[in-house]
């Protein structure tokens, strides 16, 4: 997956506009259409990864797993700030990510089943 590739899905994944992603970021109005044909400085990279709570590894295809450090405070207010991500736990989010809405939902009304009946729980042993 490219760069552009790889943005266009977080975007999508996050439910945000290209332009808005842009303006949040403080970048250029179709500045990441550019990234098509000309790759971006390390410090316009950064502000992306970090607005995806990304790795820039992971933005360059270098990584095929999103190295979360902690949820965005924008995320939920129902996961805890500063909740640390195994790689497990970022890979699971990756994937998920890339399923269509009616695979996603599946999943995660799954995995909500699985919860209330207490059969999981969440550490590098289990995800």
């Amino acid at each position: 997956m490219t760069l552009y590739e790889t943005v266009m899905m977080l975007a999508k994944s996050f439910n945000i506009e290209i332009s808005q992603l842009e303006k949040n970021s403080g970048l250029s109005n179709g500045s990441i259409n550019r990234w098509t044909v000309q790759y971006p400085r390390t410090e316009v990279l950064t502000k992306v990864a970090k607005y995806f709570n990304v790795s820039i590894d992971f933005l360059v295809g270098i990584s095929e797993v999103p190295t979360i450090a902690k949820l965005p405070e924008r995320q939920s207010a129902e996961y805890p700030k500063g909740v640390l991500l195994s790689p497990k736990e970022g890979k699971l989010i990756c994937n998920l990510r890339k399923l269509d809405e009616t695979n996603r939902q599946a999943i995660l009304n799954h995995a909500d089943a699985l919860a209330k009946m207490n059969l999981y729980t969440i550490d590098d042993d289990t995800v």
